[in-house]
């Protein structure tokens, strides 16, 4: 069984422990602040938080991954931002949004590193990350919706602008990831 989730380990650069530590200070303090300071608009925040979810996945191992796809919901709920008074509301999908993180960076992880990107190319491993987590969050908030738990504006929050920030996240993430293995 432990063979089938080797891939989870395995980053696209390793770096020196210095370094590495950095970038995980680096992408906790980042994914925590940015929907405190990037308020608007909304579909920004969400493509600067995909971003780095995907250089998580890139270069860091799972354990400290873990506060990457958290912290960015913690942040917003601490701040109130997302929908203002229908914060509350973000507490529901709080959850589901850090499973959505998790599918989006598993699946950059296994289609980066268990498949290849030669079949795929990187876009395609983003594109069905992003895919895959726009599923999910939208299901999520359609059933959530459907008890009344949720007003019909999560819907298209969690569907559609899930997918495009995802997607362009995703891109910017590898670009991000390119220069942090090229910055010397």
């Amino acid at each position: 069984m432990k063979e089938r989730f080797v891939f989870l380990e395995k980053r696209e650069h390793g770096f020196a422990a210095e370094r590495e530590f950095l970038h995980f200070v680096g992408l906790c303090f980042l994914s925590f602040f940015i929907p405190l300071v990037v308020t608007h608009p909304q579909p920004l925040t969400g493509v600067l938080v995909n971003a780095l979810i995907v250089v998580s996945a890139l270069h860091l191992e799972w354990r400290r991954m873990l506060p990457v796809l958290v912290l960015p919901s913690l942040g917003a709920v601490a701040a109130g931002l997302l929908f203002g008074p229908f914060t509350i509301y973000l507490l529901y999908m709080a959850p589901f949004i850090w499973a959505g993180n998790f599918i989006l960076a598993a699946a950059v992880k296994y289609f980066v590193f268990a498949r290849g990107v030669g079949e795929l190319g990187f876009v395609g491993a983003a594109a069905a990350g992003a895919a895959l987590k726009a599923a999910f969050l939208f299901s999520a908030a359609y059933a959530l919706f459907s008890f009344g738990m949720l007003p019909v504006m999560f819907l298209t929050a969690m569907g559609v602008v899930q997918l495009f920030t995802a997607l362009a996240g995703g891109v910017l993430g590898k670009g991000i990831s390119y220069i942090l293995v090229s910055w010397k």
